[in-house]
């Protein structure tokens, strides 16, 4: 069974919950009340790894980690009002 260990450190404290199981990779976000747009996942680059989705204001979504090396990613909301993001490190 694979290990993942997933550590954010979030501005505003969002509901963070990780599953790791057979084949099964997946990262819960709680986003703050008032932040709303596209959420994405960057690589240490900058790079856009996944694209979540958009998101409204405390929406939960779930962020498929499957497949993603192990290293420092950023979630980042491009905010239609506001922004906001949260790093995140996979060990594996």
């Amino acid at each position: 069974m694979r290990t993942l260990l997933l550590i954010v450190a979030l501005c505003v404290a969002p509901f963070v919950q990780a599953r790791s199981g057979t084949g099964e990779d997946v990262m819960h976000v709680r986003l703050p009340a008032g932040v709303s747009g596209l959420l994405v996942l960057q690589n240490a680059g900058g790079s856009v790894v996944r694209e979540v989705g958009r998101v409204g204001a405390s929406a939960v979504m779930a962020v498929d980690l499957a497949g993603l090396a192990a290293g420092v990613y950023t979630l980042r909301v491009i905010g239609d009002d506001r922004g906001w993001s949260g790093r995140l490190v996979v060990d594996r």
